[in-house]
């Protein structure tokens, strides 16, 4: 008897938290797991260091420090890879890039190490975007849809908001998945043919604490067709200036 009514009251409860998420609209999910992430609106003037190593299976490993500093638009990444350093910065809208720290580069050095400022200012959008979220899913050009979905991501039922964005932003389609206790963000994925399956889902765990910040501490980049492991992202330290 005790059994049935424990399980009767799990089901309530269950059923309860299905009608809430329910009446929650996507941009309501992406507010609630900002509040969890940033209550205290840090990161859109924040300065930021993270220290983060990448791993790539079949690759050596990666240590590389990202200064951010959103106040004035200066971003850095310095990376460490098989004993060399490789610099990427963007300074007043100005590229700046060195190998060992030499600057005075010449072109054909700068090719064969990609220190381009294409490469540059790719590197920047990537981490600003991927480790600003959920703060950057409000950024100008963003489409969220009103719709939340209950999905299973990486082995738990979580909510489901779509994500597209403007042509002149991006033409990917985006999940982007939340705990539905406490809206953290667990996970995301990202189509550029939804049909065709291709893409990558992003796994997040942990959690690393700075202030009132709260970053996922891990990232593991796996391939949506066949679920190949492409590499982790471990967030090691943070400092807040």
């Amino acid at each position: 008897m005790l059994r049935l009514v424990i399980f009767l009251l799990g089901g309530f409860w269950i059923s309860i938290s299905y009608n809430f998420a329910q009446g929650l609209t996507g941009p309501e999910v992406i507010d609630r797991s900002i509040s969890f992430h940033d209550p205290g609106n840090l990161w859109t003037n924040g300065h930021f260091l993270l220290d983060i190593k990448e791993t790539r299976p079949g690759g050596s490993d990666r240590n590389t420090l990202v200064d951010i500093d959103n106040s004035n638009g200066f971003f850095c990444a310095i990376r460490n890879v098989d004993g060399h350093s490789y610099e990427y910065t963007v300074k007043d809208n100005e590229c700046i890039q060195s190998y060992d720290f030499d600057y005075d580069l010449s072109e054909e050095d700068r090719e064969k190490h990609n220190l381009t400022c294409e490469r540059t200012r790719t590197l920047r959008d990537y981490y600003l975007y991927l480790w600003g979220l959920p703060m950057k899913l409000k950024d100008e050009g963003t489409i969220v849809e009103q719709k939340v979905e209950f999905e299973m991501f990486n082995e738990s039922e979580v909510l489901s908001v779509r994500i597209t964005y403007d042509p002149t932003v991006g033409s990917d389609i985006w999940y982007f998945y939340f705990d539905q206790e406490d809206y953290r963000m667990v996970g995301y994925r990202f189509y550029h043919n939804e049909a065709d399956n291709d893409g990558e889902y992003i796994t997040l765990t942990d959690l690393h604490e700075s202030g009132s910040l709260k970053f996922p501490r891990k990232r593991k980049w796996v391939m949506n067709i066949d679920d190949k492991v492409l590499g982790e992202d471990i967030l090691e330290n943070v400092r807040i200036f």
